[in-house]
């Protein structure tokens, strides 16, 4: 009877334990969950280390939990054991004191057997808190892995795509820069070799009006002086000793109208010359 009714007492127990544990988990979950989700949106920088440090930490708690596992396993089955072996040998014990002492020893034995009862109820209820406390603590290790692999592969598509964009805005403001600063540099040296190619077109110009103005004049001075020398050698053998000064008069006319004609001409053909090298330039 005792017997049953303590296996009846500690299943009553170890259910309502359950139920406790279970909706303190619950409780604990929702609010570590709460948490952690608080968390990440202001550390996401820290996530990536975390899952990695969290990650080898993992391999090493599944490592060391399995060994818990087995020693608990192997220690449970033996304190089961030890338990089984206790009640049997309290039970005849009890038994057999019960048939052996006599009636004036029973607050004695109902005693002993009172601290035993306590000290078998105490250890099965540490065992059953140790055994629930690791079923809690793989629970709870579980769900954390699973929400940081969510949480760090939607953070991984973020940042890919973010990466992405930054790394666009980026390569087309290059790309204007780049296109701007190399129009900037095509007007420039453009400009410059407009400048250089006019400057060269218009030294040489003048190098050429320079060279043909000074022939020009040569040549007219030459034929000039030919034209007087002619003029004065016919001048002096045909005319007469007495009509000296009225040739020379005369001579002195003729020299001025050539020269005037000559000058006229020289700067008419010079004007036509620049006029005709500015149109070219123009054109």
């Amino acid at each position: 009877i005792q017997s049953l009714l303590r296996g009846f007492l500690v299943k009553g127990r170890y259910s309502a334990l359950c139920t406790g544990l279970v909706l303190i988990q619950s409780q604990v979950r929702g609010i570590q969950s709460r948490i952690s989700f608080h968390n990440s949106i202001t550390s996401i920088v820290k996530v990536q280390c975390f899952v990695r440090a969290r990650l080898q930490r993992r391999r090493y708690a599944n490592t060391r939990y399995g060994i818990i596992i087995i020693q608990a396993r192997v220690r449970g089955a033996h304190e089961r054991s030890v338990m089984r072996r206790m009640n049997d040998a309290i039970f005849l014990i009890q038994s057999r004191a019960r048939g052996v002492q006599c009636r004036d020893r029973r607050r004695q034995l109902v005693s002993r057997v009172s601290l035993l009862q306590a000290w078998a109820r105490g250890m099965m209820v540490r065992t059953c808190r140790r055994n629930m406390h690791y079923v809690a603590v793989k629970i709870q290790s579980l769900l954390r892995g699973f929400l940081v692999k969510g949480r760090y592969s939607a953070l991984c598509t973020g940042l890919v795509l973010i990466q992405s964009q930054v790394r666009g805005i980026q390569s087309r403001i290059s790309f204007h820069n780049s296109i701007t600063s190399i129009v900037k540099v095509q007007c420039f040296v453009r400009a410059r070799l407009q400048r250089r190619r006019y400057a060269n077109t218009r030294y040489g110009i003048i190098i050429i009006q320079a060279r043909v103005r000074g022939a020009h004049e040569r040549s007219v001075m030459r034929r000039m002086n030919d034209a007087i020398f002619l003029i004065q050698s016919r001048a002096r053998g045909v005319q007469c000793r007495d009509r000296r000064r009225q040739l020379v008069s005369r001579v002195s006319l003729l020299q001025a109208w050539a020269r005037g004609m000559m000058v006229r001409t020289c700067r008419r053909n010079m004007h036509y010359v620049a006029v005709k090298i500015q149109s070219l330039l123009r054109g």
